[in-house]
Formats: C-alpha cells, structure tokens, sequence
C-alpha cells in the first residue's frame, strides 16, 4: 500500500506539472515532494472511524501508511534533487549533444520586456546571442522561433547543447521594486 501511494502520487503529481510545460527536472522534483499522504490523513480516518465508516484494521493501516509515506517522503526531498541535478549534468555532457560552434556570442538570463528589448538590439547589430529563460510562456513563445534556448533552472552550469558555452558577454536582467510606490 505504501509503494502504491508513493509511485501513484509521484508518478501523478510529476505528470501534471509537466503537463503544464515546466522542465522535466522541476517535475521530477514536485513529484517527489508531494509523495506523502500528509497528516490530515490522521483526522480523516479518526474521524471516519469514529462515525463507523472504517474499522480498526482500515484506520491502523492508513495511520501506518501516512507515517511510512512521511518519513519515505523525508528521504526523497533529500536525495531526489541531487539525483536529478547529477542526471541533468550527464545529459549535457553526453557527447551526442554538441553545440554549433557558438562562440564568442551574448548570454541572455531572462527574455522579458527587458531582455527581449536586449535580443532585438542584438540582432540589429549582428551579434548572436542565446536565451536562459525560466518562464514557461516565454519559453513557449521563444521555442517556435529559431533562438537558441536553454531552461535556466536545469542548464546550472551556462551549458549549450551540451559545451560550456565560449560567451562575450553575460546579460542577466533583475526585477526590481517599483521606486514610485516607496514614500519619500
């Protein structure tokens, strides 16, 4: 019953945050934080219990699962991300990945009004640039083009297509409060 709570819920959990177009890496992780069955699990079945709608035998098997998924849970956030950054770094380094001889080129963190104003000043002089971007909209909006792109969640290290990337410049934009809202 546990191994059946702890894949169901990963698998399930996993799945729909990459449904919504996160990285797979940013699943994977979700997926195994939300494995446990959780606490409210114990007032349910009290309750439940109480009311005759389980016996013993339900209510001593869903206060072992909860306990057991709690503490399997505990584990999985930490190691599950080491494990997920270390496959990340071994698929970059695959040497089936090589990048187009991109070099001497421009780092672009971040594709918003700031840095997508950034990449067209770019383009007018020429200058070949990438894009590290996190947001699953603008990454949607930048894959249909022919930019190169890279999530910058899962690229850790600056990696293109599987090579450090030889870059000229680092451009990363910030978002800052709004000056007009602090009172003087």
């Amino acid at each position: 019953m546990v191994a059946m709570i702890v894949v169901g819920k990963f698998l399930i959990w996993t799945a729909v945050v990459w449904l919504f177009r996160y990285p797979l890496s940013t699943a994977l992780l979700v997926g195994a934080g939300l494995t446990q069955i959780g606490e409210f699990s114990f007032i349910l079945v009290q309750v439940a219990r109480a009311a005759g709608q389980v016996g013993d035998e339900v209510y001593s098997a869903t206060l072992a699962a909860s306990l057991l998924t709690i503490l399997l849970n505990a584990l999985l956030v930490r190691y599950v991300p080491a494990w997920v950054g270390a496959a990340a770094r071994s698929l970059a380094s695959h040497p089936a990945a090589h990048a187009d001889g991109l070099n001497d080129h421009v780092v672009l963190c971040g594709f918003g009004r700031v840095g997508s104003a950034v990449g067209e000043a770019l383009d007018t002089f020429g200058v070949r640039y990438i894009v590290l971007e996190t947001d699953p909209g603008v990454m949607r909006e930048l894959l249909s083009g022919s930019l190169p792109v890279d999530d910058a969640i899962t690229s850790g290290q600056l990696r293109v297509d599987g090579e450090r990337a030889e870059a000229r410049r680092f451009v990363e934009m910030f978002l800052f409060p709004s000056t007009e809202d602090a009172t003087a």
